[in-house]
């Protein structure tokens, strides 16, 4: 089965100019999404990978039955081409269960897209989007229901609370409020106040912490301001986290090597703590940018 737009003709015939690792953008998901459902008549389903071109990206999704689909779409949120593909299916707990009830559940879910998922003051896409997510964060589940040919979730963090697409949640334990330390440990916590130098909008840190210490940086930030975190020549012992103004977690702890760039939805002071998770001391350097 194959659908081909007359405007994309070059796609049928096969995809060139593919960039991995480059991330595809929600309204383009949620197409490939929409449009899988309408092949697959409805149900949930998996996105099982996303990679980015500048002409048309390809999302590849699973459908409630375990059949695979290509999807090449545009950076606009424009299908041009599905089709079903022969590669076998992955198995749910490979991928994690997206929102999959309407009622009970999870305590609490993970948000799970590449970017930022918009949050609406109702189950539609129509609605007023209320609040951006940002991947990674945890959030508390107040039910699901059914609406314009998808699971939407009512979701809720903090100050942040609306309705959010299901398949972009997935299950997670009750967010954490303070940093795990390895046992028999006594670490340390060293709180420092980040003051940008003048006509400049980000600064490098580097320093040693001792097994399960951490440190951590204070910035004052804008709502839709964009945080930047990244890690050089660090150990990878050392971890990080990244807290909002009402100490809810905006960044569930992880490894160096994932760098984090995400616009802020709330005003005041944002903590950003980096720990050492080993049982040595960690040399770690880290450059952080507010704009």
């Amino acid at each position: 089965m194959k659908k081909c737009m007359a405007a994309a003709a070059v796609f049928c015939a096969g995809f060139t100019s593919m960039a991995v690792g480059a991330e595809v953008g929600q309204d383009s998901i949620d197409a490939c999404i929409d449009a899988t459902r309408s092949e697959a008549s409805g149900g949930g389903g998996y996105i099982l990978r996303t990679e980015f071109s500048e002409a048309n990206s390809l999302v590849t999704l699973q459908d409630a039955n375990d059949n695979v689909w290509r999807c090449l779409v545009s950076n606009d949120g424009n299908v041009q081409e599905l089709t079903r593909s022969d590669e076998p299916p992955v198995h749910a707990a490979a991928t994690g269960d997206f929102a999959d009830g309407m009622s009970g559940g999870p305590d609490f879910w993970r948000i799970n897209v590449h970017s930022t998922l918009n949050v609406h003051s109702e189950p539609s896409t129509t609605s007023q989007t209320v609040a951006r997510l940002h991947r990674g964060m945890v959030v508390e589940n107040r039910g699901c229901m059914f609406s314009e040919g998808r699971k939407w979730c009512e979701i809720a963090d903090g100050d942040a609370s609306g309705w959010a697409a299901g398949e972009y949640l997935v299950e997670a334990a009750a967010p954490v409020r303070a940093s795990s330390q390895p046992a028999g440990a006594s670490p340390t916590t060293e709180t420092v106040n980040v003051r940008f130098a003048s006509g400049t909008n980000g600064q490098q840190q580097s320093g040693t912490l001792t097994p399960g210490s951490s440190i951590r940086y204070v910035l004052g930030a804008a709502n839709r301001q964009m945080l930047e975190v990244s890690f050089v020549n660090s150990d990878p012992a050392i971890e990080y986290q990244i807290f909002l103004p009402n100490g809810r977690l905006l960044l569930e702890p992880v490894p160096i090597t994932l760098p984090y760039q995400g616009e802020l939805f709330m005003n005041r002071e944002h903590v950003f703590e980096v720990i050492n998770r080993g049982h040595q001391d960690a040399r770690f350097s880290v450059w952080m940018g507010i704009w």
